[in-house]
């Protein structure tokens, strides 16, 4: 049986929208560029069935009246059924996070619909390729989530 994700809770540590003062020409909700996103996951060591999966969202505005966004959300998970830690790290990482990701959406989309600017519509990402480029996971024993699509383009080693 494939793990199962449940989520038990979450909560929204941080959320910043700011700007969206000047109207658009149409009164129409927009689609924001795709934000940097970063995950982290944690466990608790005694039962790792038990999982924490925090994002960050930050959205710069490319002018003065476009949003400027900042949002940290926290997803404490249960994950059920039998699998191997890796495998349990993974379907938490991939599913927390897209779970997360839409409350996300879902929470800015509210809060900006009586904007002046407008509603604000973050962009659907597909979530592989944000963990493959984003992921933390810890305790350091854990293993990442998914490994990069073979389109991801490769990480530079940094210089000393």
């Amino acid at each position: 049986m494939e793990p199962r994700v449940e989520l038990v809770s979450y909560f929204l540590r941080k959320f910043v929208v700011e700007g969206g003062c000047a109207p658009r020409k149409q009164a129409e909700s927009a689609l924001l560029p795709v934000p940097t996103i970063s995950i982290e996951q944690r466990y608790n060591p005694e039962n790792p069935n038990n999982r924490a999966i925090f994002m960050t969202v930050l959205l710069e505005p490319k002018d003065k009246d476009d949003y400027r966004i900042q949002a940290e959300i926290m997803g404490l998970f249960d994950v059920t059924g039998d699998a191997t830690k890796e495998k349990i790290a993974g379907v938490a990482a991939l599913n927390g996070a897209s779970i997360l990701y839409g409350i996300l959406r879902s929470e800015i989309s509210s809060l900006t619909a009586n904007f002046i600017r407008g509603r604000a519509l973050l962009p659907a990402v597909y979530m592989k390729d944000v963990l493959a480029n984003s992921m933390e996971l810890l305790p350091p024993d854990s293993v990442a989530a998914a490994p990069p699509p073979a389109s991801a383009p490769k990480k530079r080693a940094k210089r000393a």
